[in-house]
């Protein structure tokens, strides 16, 4: 039997997979649905073929802004470990 849903009922699902971190296989049982049927879905919603807005502007700029800070974060860690290496194998060369 073939039941066609809604672009909303698409999203509802969709945010439920990502809000909750519900198993696919354990949505798609739920849904009476298949697990490929869900990853055309988030697929669609990813691509934008899915006529819905998965996450809100507010939250794109919320997880925008930790990985930029995260970003920064990991520059300057890569900074440093050069100059320790940089400290040791000049060390290494004066032994």
């Amino acid at each position: 039997m073939f039941r066609k849903y809604s672009q909303q009922q698409k999203l509802a699902v969709l945010r439920q997979l990502e809000e909750r971190s519900v198993p696919i296989a354990v949505m798609a049982a739920q849904m009476g649905v298949s697990r490929s049927t869900l990853h055309r879905w988030a697929r669609e919603a990813r691509t934008g073929s899915l006529d819905c807005d998965l996450f809100s502007d507010a939250e794109l700029s919320q997880e925008l802004q930790a990985l930029r800070q995260e970003n920064q974060r990991l520059k300057q860690e890569l900074t440093l470990l050069k100059q320790l290496i940089t400290c040791y194998l000049t060390d290494q060369n004066e032994v």
